[in-house]
């Protein structure tokens, strides 16, 4: 019989069993004849197939470092399954096709695949702006270098070849002005589109937790009420 980790809030995914501040890792579980549990698919948007680690047939050995063989499958889910944006580590095993055996570990991070999205648009664009940064001043350095140059030969000008070099660096500088003011402007845009994005995220993550608080006093009342 398959089993399933749940994976979250896709609409394909979804289980009533589990919070909406909650979530699995995105991988379909069934035990084999020596109750092992094998996975037996993925969800294409979860962690778990994102990570291109994970194949068909591979046997999970431990989740968060407990040993998970002949463990009920109830169990393996309260390993796996925890807080949208907290991460899990889980070991598995794979028959190679020479017959040699090989173990791996993979980190997960939990969340319905909206959420994924986000925190990967976010790296993404994160590290886009270093890059700009770098980018910028690297440009600043080589005109600041030229600019040194140049200021020391108007000073002094002593041939035909430096009036060349005079006018030479003085296009280069146009130039580079030009390319770090593109490259500022860039910055500037990414800088604005990453703060959107972080704002999505805290938008989802204060939704979650609204919703935690609902369902804790949902629980107390439905506690109250025994």
């Amino acid at each position: 019989m398959q089993q399933y980790v749940p994976y979250g809030e896709d609409e394909d995914d979804d289980d009533d069993d589990v919070p909406d501040t909650q979530s699995g890792v995105g991988i379909f579980f069934a035990p084999n004849e020596r109750s092992q549990t094998v996975v037996e698919s993925l969800v294409k948007s979860g962690s778990a197939a994102r990570s291109g680690a994970i194949e068909i047939g591979d046997i999970l050995v431990k989740a968060r470092g407990v040993l998970c063989e002949k463990l009920p499958m109830d169990r393996i889910r309260s390993l796996i399954i925890g807080p949208i944006g907290t991460f899990v580590v889980l070991a598995f095993r794979r028959q190679a096709r020479d017959g040699s055996v090989v173990y791996y570990d993979v980190e997960l991070v939990r969340g319905p695949g909206r959420y994924i999205d986000l925190m990967e648009r976010n790296l993404e664009l994160a590290q886009e702006r270093d890059l700009l940064s770098t980018r910028s001043a690297t440009q600043q350095i080589r005109i600041e270098s030229m600019r040194v140059e140049l200021d020391a030969l108007r000073s002094n000008p002593r041939s035909r070849a430096d009036e060349e070099r005079i006018r030479e660096l003085e296009e280069m500088l146009q130039a580079r002005d030009a390319a770090v003011r593109r490259t500022e402007a860039m910055h500037d845009q990414l800088v604005r589109r990453l703060q959107e994005a972080e704002r999505g995220t805290k938008e989802l993550q204060d939704k979650m937790a609204l919703l935690e608080e609902d369902l804790g006093r949902s629980r107390a009342r439905e506690r109250d009420r025994l």
